[in-house]
């Protein structure tokens, strides 16, 4: 080993000339999957430290259609200090204008957890929402319905069947993420309202627990108290659940992007590795005249190689784990989703796994060639055709990094049949370019 590593260092300390294009295939595929993995763990991380304030509470029972009965009414309130909001879609008129607009009904202990940011008036929320005459109620509007209705504060508006005028412009509500309206045109308005008018699509009960009441110990009170119910329970992490599958998919698909880069770069660390190997015929040459055996060979290339694979890999890894700080940077308040900020070891220690995988699989069957020529065959340069094809040793080698390539990248995904999917296609792929290649060399 010492002999490998003394062959190594000399040999690298004559410079990188010819291998930017390796050091940069490697660095750009770490790189990517450094920076996907990251990402998704800044917003997952941030998504699951807000997962109470999204929910609104410590626990949330939902229903459809109706509005909960007395006595599961009863039973929430037993819990804690509870609050009523309903959500339904109906059409909103002002002017001329008339179209679909999402309601938030709320009662007046709404929030339990937050506050509601309201701007165009120094009144509460509270205050906001009570009818400033008879059967009149006041309501806050998003930016987007201002604008789409072409209103203004101030003005009447007619909210399904319920007269309103506009008293406040809702910026955000604490249990939504982003900008309120940014899907559409929002309205809160008192949940009376809407109760009067005969207007009721899904209500929802949120409690803050009293107490020494916890999340297991009021399921397993309401499942015994209520089998038949259709009224549902629902826990904080229930409220960022489908944001995490998002969150997820969209890294995969980033990895899988990452891993492409790296096999397509794979080309790029074939050719290095051969020009490099190709290069050092004379050197290897003399090394085998002089007794170094195969083993010898093998060991001090795959050093060398692999010590340039492991400062690209670093160097991706610098860029991927700085990318969510740059990217928060740049977009600041604009990313509405919530942030953990922060190092995380895992993605970046898979990114480097995959890198070295990919490294191997194509400067194996270079050095492998290069260890078993024989010193006549290197000192003739004979061409390509008469060179000794890659040993099996070299061959296994390069078949198990493909193997555990495609092993680790199913382990950290969280759609594993669609990660083989897309692998399988890329391998399909390079197949066929691959065939191609050999029946362009066949006919020329």
């Amino acid at each position: 080993m010492t002999a490998a590593w003394n062959i190594a260092r000399r040999e690298l300390s004559a410079g990188l000339n010819g291998f930017w294009i390796y050091l940069a295939c490697i660095f750009l595929g770490v790189a990517t999957i450094a920076a996907a993995g990251s990402v998704t763990k800044v917003f997952t991380r941030g998504l699951a430290g807000e997962a109470r304030m999204l929910l609104g509470g410590d626990a949330m029972f939902t229903v459809s259609q109706r509005r909960a009965d007395a006595e599961e009414r009863a039973f929430v309130e037993g819990l804690g200090t509870v609050t009523e909001k309903v959500s339904l879609n109906v059409m909103g008129q002002a002017g001329g204008d008339r179209r679909q607009v999402d309601i938030t009904a709320v009662d007046g202990k709404f929030p339990l957890i937050g506050t509601v940011d309201l701007s165009g008036t120094d009144k509460s929320l509270g205050e906001v929402l009570l009818p400033t005459k008879v059967n009149v109620w006041g309501v806050a509007v998003s930016q987007s319905f201002l604008d789409q209705f072409d209103a203004s504060i101030g003005d009447e508006v007619l909210i399904g069947p319920v007269q309103a005028i506009i008293r406040a412009r809702l910026d955000r509500l604490p249990d939504q993420i982003g900008m309120a309206g940014a899907f559409g045109p929002e309205v809160l308005i008192h949940l009376d309202a809407m109760v009067d008018a005969g207007q009721i699509f899904r209500s929802r009960l949120i409690v803050t627990f009293a107490g020494e009441t916890t999340l297991a110990s009021a399921k397993a009170d309401f499942d015994a108290a209520f089998p038949d119910t259709n009224l549902r329970l629902r826990e904080p992490e229930d409220a960022v659940d489908g944001l995490k599958d998002l969150l997820d998919t969209l890294n995969n698909f980033l990895a899988i992007i990452g891993i492409a880069a790296l096999l397509a770069g794979g080309i790029g660390v074939e050719q290095a590795s051969s020009a490099f190997l190709k290069a050092r015929i004379g050197a290897i040459a003399a090394l085998k005249s002089l007794g170094a055996d195969g083993g010898l060979i093998r060991t001090a290339y795959t050093l060398q190689l692999g010590g340039l694979a492991v400062s690209g890999g670093l160097a991706g890894l610098v860029l991927g784990a700085l990318t969510p700080y740059i990217m928060v940077g740049f977009a600041g308040d604009r990313i509405a989703l919530p942030q953990a900020l922060g190092l995380y070891p895992t993605p970046l220690l898979t990114a480097l796994i995959m890198g070295l995988l990919s490294a191997g699989i194509f400067a194996f069957p270079a050095i492998g060639r290069a260890r078993a020529t024989p010193p006549s065959a290197l000192f003739r340069n004979l061409d390509e055709d008469q060179k000794t094809r890659t040993p099996l040793l070299e061959r296994c080698l390069s078949f198990a990094c493909a193997a555990a390539l495609v092993f680790v990248a199913l382990i950290q995904s969280s759609r594993p049949f669609v990660t083989l999917a897309l692998l399988i296609g890329a391998a399909l792929s390079w197949s066929v370019f691959l065939l191609a290649g050999l029946a362009l060399k066949w006919l020329a």
